[in-house]
């Protein structure tokens, strides 16, 4: 269950004027005791119920909506290769087929081709698998959501120019999936909800070519990072302002994750780490809170080294700043992980360093109840999500070498949607337009009625936004929070349906 920010209030309308309280009509309920809980949005993020340090990514929003309709790896119009290397402008990518798409070499959202919002969660069932050659991005202003990205072993660097210098845009490093800064600083970066695998250095990864040209500003939300192969790196995070919240990193022998760069500003929060030899890797001058997360120990971990301070890249000890709070270990005697850091414990502080504002944290023994079920590309998780959340589960799995030791790429079906699909609108399905009344992507309409619940959407998104915040049960994720911040003051169990 996801938490709710101060940017959202859920209120039973049983304390709301007239005009906004909806009684259920059901011949067997109690009509005067039963309302439907209002869920009021009041400021525009990149989506309802983003956090972190890239919630207010805007991605393509306000440009035109490019169709995939194609699972071939070719450059032309249909395929999403042409939708991310070819076109430019402010953009939104809706997917109408499901399955794997089969790339046989790199995919780069290059400087120029940023401004994009990908929603996977528009596809058919089985939804969307980038295999076989990494993804990177050069530019700012990019959310992906519900996208799986697996890598694999049969990845080697082609031989394009340039490829293996690491200060060219051309450069092919072995990381998996990329967020990479050349000779300007490039930031705002949402992922909510990505499944990436199977990298040879790294799964997921992000930093620029030097200090003063940085990546920054990005959230990893929601996210499944795991069974990197080769060297077995997890997830390097050298950036200004990230945040890993809600976020489940498995099976990884070190970097689960790590900050190398003295730029780090950084927040781990509410997430889990698996089997990892060793957690985190800080560098000197970093700013870094730890806060609510769970430690897993597996078949690979060592029995220290959670959190490990090092020089390095110009850093000085004591412009270190780390916070801590409420993590635990799991899978040894101890329940709890030990803070104590060798050397000089000054370093270590007293209230968060690199907070972005979220606002209600579970407690780290709530954590994996509250997780499990959403990490990854979860609307429709594949067997291999499902094989490594149940890893976490039972404690079992192990790093692995390639990914035919764990059963190879998923089969994902391939579904096209019906001609029909789309009618008096191009990029919103007919029943979605007649059930609510829309007569354009660009319309913004304050009240929405989803029948169990209502909307009121004072931030102003439009109704193709709104469309795609209704696909994955963003707003019931919302409504099913018993439990709101609103400002300085709680309102507890809000979402009441009275008997």
């Amino acid at each position: 269950m996801k938490k709710i920010t101060s940017l959202f209030l859920i209120i039973s309308t049983s304390i709301l004027a007239n005009d906004i309280a909806y009684p259920v009509t059901s011949p067997t309920d109690d009509l005067a005791n039963v309302f439907v809980p209002v869920i009021v949005l009041s400021e525009k993020l990149a989506f309802p119920g983003a956090e972190g340090h890239g919630k207010y990514t805007v991605g393509g929003e306000g440009g035109y909506v490019y169709h995939v309709t194609s699972l071939a790896d070719t450059n032309t119009n249909g395929t999403f290769r042409y939708g991310i290397e070819t076109l430019t402008g402010d953009r939104t990518i809706v997917f109408d087929i499901s399955g794997t798409i089969e790339m046989t070499t790199y995919i780069k959202i290059r400087d120029g081709h940023g401004d994009v919002t990908i929603l996977g969660q528009t596809a058919p069932e089985g939804g969307i698998h980038l295999a076989k050659a990494p993804f990177w991005i050069h530019d700012s202003e990019v959310i992906m959501r519900y996208m799986t990205h697996r890598l694999g072993k049969d990845w080697t660097n082609n031989n394009a120019d340039n490829y293996q210098n690491p200060s060219s845009p051309d450069y092919e490093p072995d990381a998996s999936f990329l967020i990479r800064a050349f000779t300007s600083p490039i930031s705002n970066f949402m992922f909510s909800n990505m499944s990436t695998f199977w990298g040879h250095d790294g799964s997921f990864n992000a930093g620029g070519i030097s200090d003063a040209n940085p990546v920054s500003n990005i959230s990893i939300q929601s996210c499944l990072i795991a069974e990197t192969i080769d060297k077995k790196y997890g997830t390097l995070m050298n950036a200004v302002n990230s945040t890993y919240y809600r976020t489940l990193i498995a099976q990884g022998l070190e970097r689960c994750p790590s900050y190398l760069r003295p730029i780090v500003r950084t927040e781990f929060i509410n997430s889990i780490s698996y089997n990892s030899r060793e957690n985190h890797s800080i560098n000197y001058s970093s700013h870094a809170d730890f806060i609510g997360n769970v430690y897993k120990y597996g078949n690979n971990t060592k029995t220290s080294n959670t959190w490990q301070v090092e020089g390095g890249n110009g850093g000085v000890l004591l412009d270190t700043e780390l916070y801590f709070s409420d993590n635990i270990g799991k899978g040894t005697s101890s329940t709890s992980t030990s803070t104590s850091i060798t050397g000089n414990s000054s370093i270590v502080k007293s209230s968060p360093t690199a907070s972005s504002g979220i606002s209600s944290i579970l407690p780290a023994i709530d954590v994996e109840n509250s997780i499990l079920p959403e990490v990854g590309s979860s609307i429709w998780r594949d067997a291999a999500d499902t094989r490594v959340v149940n890893d976490y589960i039972n404690g079992t799995g192990s790093l692995v070498s390639d990914e035919d030791e764990v059963g190879g790429f998923p089969n994902i079906p391939s579904v096209t949607r019906p001609s029909n699909f789309y009618s008096s609108l191009n990029d919103i399905p007919e029943s979605f337009v007649q059930e609510h009344g829309i007569t354009s992507n660009s319309q913004v309409i304050t009240n929405w009625n989803f029948g169990t619940y209502k909307v009121v959407n004072n931030a102003g998104y439009n109704a193709f936004q709104m469309y795609g915040f209704w696909l994955p049960n963003d707003f019931t994720d919302l409504e099913s929070t018993t439990s709101a911040t609103i400002g300085s003051s709680k309102i507890s169990n809000t979402m009441l349906i009275n008997n």
